[in-house]
């Protein structure tokens, strides 16, 4: 806090360019007061070697330091992060437009029909049923998918990698989910256009079945790994307490894969409304 507040000070008068020490300062200021005096260009108080200027800020908590990853490069970072997620959004357009798209198109063919038979309003559920589900699992799959990348990107901060993962994540996951309506309404475009009951019964369907496929994959990946640890403790005979305590341990909750979840929910239910 005193070297901030030192350097505030140092910085605010460089910019002012107005001396404004005390005649009490002490031997620090004095010394500070001598080198901010060169009016010409920066003080070398601030310079590092003469050329790198010095800057203070907060420093993070240390629970939030990835010490491990000091020796990464920033380059490998964002390449990595970059090119996962292009990557993953040609995977999301190529899959909309080629998979999901024509049951929305199919759909669409009944605007001009006034009785459908059964058999053609059934084909259309099951064909809806499939494309949202697979929406679904494939949300899932590209935010787990995002999340390991990011964690192999080697960021410093945890702060840092979460936001990478959530920007991501979100645009990925959104355009996953109405990447079919857009499709379908720019291949059918002019002749016929998605109409607002149509597209919001896809977006419903498809804003409950990402919300119960989301819950389903938690329950099940925890209820997966408590019992494979239980059965391995209990099997194996070697293994010690302390061992069977750290298998035991439950993992940190994923703030930031349920914060994805809720914008993702929050947008499917605002674009609804509008």
């Amino acid at each position: 806090e005193f070297c901030m507040r030192r350097f505030a000070e140092i910085n605010q008068q460089m910019h002012s360019r107005q001396p404004s020490y005390q005649q009490d300062s002490d031997s620090d200021n004095e010394e500070a007061q001598a080198l901010l005096d060169n009016r010409s260009g920066s003080s070398r108080a601030v310079l590092f070697r003469g050329k790198f200027q010095i800057g203070v800020g907060h420093a993070p908590e240390p629970c939030c330091i990835q010490w491990q990853n000091f020796l990464a490069r920033k380059r490998a970072k964002l390449v990595r992060v970059v090119a996962m997620f292009l990557g993953s959004l040609m995977l999301v357009l190529v899959t909309g437009a080629v998979v999901f798209a024509p049951a929305v198109l199919y759909e669409m063919s009944y605007v001009d029909i006034q009785k459908p038979s059964k058999s053609q309003l059934r084909i259309a559920l099951l064909e809806q049923a499939v494309v949202v589900v697979s929406v679904a699992v494939g949300n899932r799959l590209l935010v787990g998918a995002l999340l390991r990348v990011t964690q192999l990107s080697a960021f410093v901060e945890k702060a840092n990698e979460d936001c990478a993962f959530m920007v991501c994540a979100f645009f990925v996951t959104l355009l996953n989910s109405t990447a079919p309506l857009i499709v379908a309404s720019i291949v059918a475009a002019p002749s016929t256009q998605v109409t607002r009951p149509l597209a919001v019964r896809w977006l419903f369907a498809t804003l409950w079945t990402c919300m119960l496929v989301t819950e389903f994959a938690g329950l099940f990946s925890q209820t997966f790994t408590y019992w494979s640890v239980f059965f391995w403790a209990r099997q194996s005979k070697n293994v010690s307490v302390r061992e069977a305590e750290v298998a035991f341990t439950t993992t940190e909750f994923p703030f930031a894969t349920r914060r994805v979840d809720l914008l993702h929910c929050l947008t499917l239910v605002l674009v609804m409304v509008a």
